[in-house]
């Protein structure tokens, strides 16, 4: 319980500093729905094995998501990732648009998380450690933006 409100703590500040880093402002994009906590998901990686985290199909095109990820790792090497990225639909794909946002950052260089896109879906990826397993503790959340 007590990494889920620690994890739930983190995701929130970093909502609040990504829509900010994005310029995301009331003189900007008018923000259209509450944040979404989508799911709370434990993944294991083994090696350097990339690991989908989620998958998620936009649902229309023509709208723009922030989504917010942050995924802390237990072990002897305590590892915490959180990153947003925006990304709208268009002609049916999934599009990055700009780059993904570093809200905290503290992996070792072996340990990896990116965003990238497969046809209509948004892809949260995470990689491990060669010799190293890891288990992964994770929540993402997503609002829209018009």
């Amino acid at each position: 319980m007590i990494k889920f409100l620690t994890l739930l703590i983190l995701l929130t500040s970093a909502f609040a500093m990504a829509a900010k880093d994005r310029g995301y402002t009331s003189s900007g994009f008018a923000v259209t729905a509450f944040w979404l906590i989508e799911d709370i998901k434990e993944v294991t990686t083994t090696d350097a094995t990339q690991t989908t985290l989620i998958s998620w199909t936009l649902p229309t095109d023509g709208d723009t998501w922030l989504v917010t990820t942050t995924c802390h790792a237990d072990g002897d090497n305590i590892e915490t990732f959180e990153k947003s990225i925006s990304v709208s639909r268009a002609s049916g794909l999934a599009s990055i648009n700009g780059s993904i946002v570093n809200n905290f950052t503290q992996p070792s260089p072996s340990y990896a998380f990116t965003y990238d896109t497969n046809s209509a879906d948004l892809r949260a990826r995470i990689t491990g450690a060669t010799s190293d397993t890891v288990v992964w503790h994770c929540i993402y959340g997503k609002k829209t933006l018009k």
